[in-house]
């Protein structure tokens, strides 16, 4: 059977961990590239996070939410879209 010379061993003991630790500290980044963004809205789903409706339909929320939680079993409030792609609460 073929072994190690030490010194090779030696190396394989020492330099695959560092070789890890700095493969894992080079990944690793003290300032963030910039918040967290989404994929762009498309079709009419662009259209109504852009229109006037949505600003309404948040308003709206946004009146009426502390009455609905005022009722038993009512946890949240939300704004989404309607089967036509319209804002509404729910």
């Amino acid at each position: 059977m073929h072994e190690l010379h030490p010194s090779k061993l030696r190396l394989g003991v020492i330099g695959a961990p560092l070789l890890a630790a700095a493969l894992l500290l080079a990944g690793c980044s003290v300032e963030p590239s910039g918040p967290p963004t989404a994929p762009e809205p498309r079709g009419a789903l662009s259209v109504a996070l852009r229109g006037p409706d949505l600003a309404a339909a948040i308003a709206a929320q946004e009146r009426h939410t502390p009455g609905l939680l005022a009722i038993g079993g009512v946890v949240g409030t939300a704004v989404g879209l309607d089967q036509a792609g319209e804002p509404v609460v729910k």
